[in-house]
Order: structure tokens, then sequence, then C-alpha cells
């Protein structure tokens, strides 16, 4: 959906309900939570809002998602899902994970695959493979599928040790580890 047919919503439903139009700023935050939302279904929903609402909807994004979910569930046929393809540089979906050491510290990072440009997450930028590794990044390779490895069984350490290590540890006497770990047995 575009701003301009968001307004021209906003506009249908403020005559039927008798009120003015929201201010620009309402508007543009309004259309942030909805622009995902496609063109087709507007009539639609604006019918049901009419149905359903004796007054103008005091939450309009989340009024027109609820709406939108209803449509989806009566028109699964008119969903578009979206066929990614292998890109050697992504995650096949367009996103490339960076790792970068800056003062000793570890970051992630995430940006759009400059080569498929598959990915929609507006505010990320694109980069390549290469490029983020000639900016110093390392790449982080997603894992490929396969079976899911078994659980190893789980070692545990007997409570004598437990209790001598976190004496060691915390430079405690025995006294101390009582009162504070009484569950632990020597």
């Amino acid at each position: 959906m575009t701003i301009i047919e968001f307004k021209e919503f906003l506009k249908d439903i403020g005559i039927y309900y008798e009120r003015k139009a929201p201010n620009d700023g309402t508007i543009e935050a309004w259309f942030e939570r909805v622009k995902k939302i496609p063109s087709e279904p507007i009539g639609w929903i604006t019918d049901k809002i009419f149905e359903a609402n004796e007054t103008y909807p005091k939450n309009i994004p989340n009024t027109m998602w609820a709406f939108y979910r209803e449509w989806v569930q009566s028109n699964p046929n008119k969903i578009v899902h979206k066929n990614y393809f292998k890109c050697p540089d992504c995650d096949g979906e367009g996103i490339i994970n960076l790792s970068k050491t800056v003062n000793n510290y570890p970051y992630k990072y995430v940006a759009r695959c400059e080569r498929c440009k598959q990915s929609d997450l507006g505010g990320i930028d694109y980069i390549s493979k290469i490029m983020a590794e000639r900016q110093g990044y390392a790449v982080m390779e997603q894992p490929t599928q396969g079976p899911i490895p078994p659980t190893p069984k789980m070692k545990f350490m007997p409570s004598s040790i437990a209790w001598h290590t976190i004496q060691e540890m915390r430079g405690l006497n025995n006294e101390t580890c009582v009162r504070r770990w009484p569950h632990i047995r020597q």
C-alpha cells in the first residue's frame, strides 16, 4: 500500500464517521505500522470497519491488521509467497551475518546482500561479502541444514567435588559454604 492509498482510506473512514482527518504526523506514524498491508484488501477492510464499528476505530493500525489477517484467512490463494534463490554470498534470503572485534570485544552485525538483493528489510545497508571482508568484518557462515544431532548425555559433577570447587573459587571456608549452599553436601 502507498501513502496516497492510505490517505484515501483514512479520508473515506473520516467521511463515513463524520470525523476530521488526522494530522500529517499521525498519518505518517500510522502508515509506518500498516505499509506492509497490500493494496488489494483495502476496500474489503474499509467495508469490514464500517460493518463492525459504530464509531471511528480507536486504533486504526491494529484494526487494519486484524481485518487484514481475516482477509488472508478467507483468501489464501491471493497471498504471494516469496521464493528465494541460492546466493553464494548470503544465507539465501538476502542477509549476511558479520562479526568484528573492536577494542577486544566481539560485535555482531547484519547487512543486506548486495549481490542478490533478496532482503526487503529497510534501514539496513547493502554490502557484498568481499567488501565486508575488505572492511575488516568476518562473514559468519550459515549452518547447512541436516539431521538434528543427538543430544549428548549430561554428566553431573559429584556434590563433594562441586562443594570443594565452590570453596576454592570463592575462597570461602567450610562454615560459610554450609550457610550459603545447604543443599550441596560435602
